[in-house]
C-alpha cells in the first residue's frame, strides 16, 4: 500500500521536475536544465535505494536540421520517465 503511494508521488513529482525540459519552442535549453538533470539521476538513484523500484531515465535529444543556407541546427530537449516496481 505505501510503496504504491510513494510510486505515484515519485512519478508525480518527476513530471513536474520535467515540465522545463519540454520547451515549445525548438530552442536549445537553458544552463540551469543542464545541470538539473545530474540532480534528476542522483534522485531516481535515491529512490530506487530507498523504495526498491527500478527506475529507468532515457534522454532523448532530437536535432532538427534547418533547410536554410547556412544549414543551421535546433534541438528540442526533452526527457522520458518512467518508474516500475520490481
Amino acid at each position: 500500500m505505501v510503496d504504491e503511494w510513494m510510486r505515484h508521488v515519485l512519478i508525480l513529482a518527476t513530471l513536474i521536475l520535467l515540465i522545463p525540459l519540454m520547451p515549445v519552442l525548438p530552442l536549445p535549453p537553458p544552463p540551469w536544465v543542464l545541470m538539473l538533470l545530474p540532480i534528476l539521476v542522483f534522485g531516481a538513484l535515491v529512490a530506487q535505494a530507498l523504495f526498491h523500484t527500478e527506475v529507468h531515465v532515457i534522454y532523448v535529444l532530437e536535432k532538427q536540421l534547418e533547410s536554410t543556407l547556412l544549414g543551421q541546427t535546433a534541438g528540442i530537449y526533452f526527457a522520458e520517465t518512467w518508474i516500475s516496481s520490481k
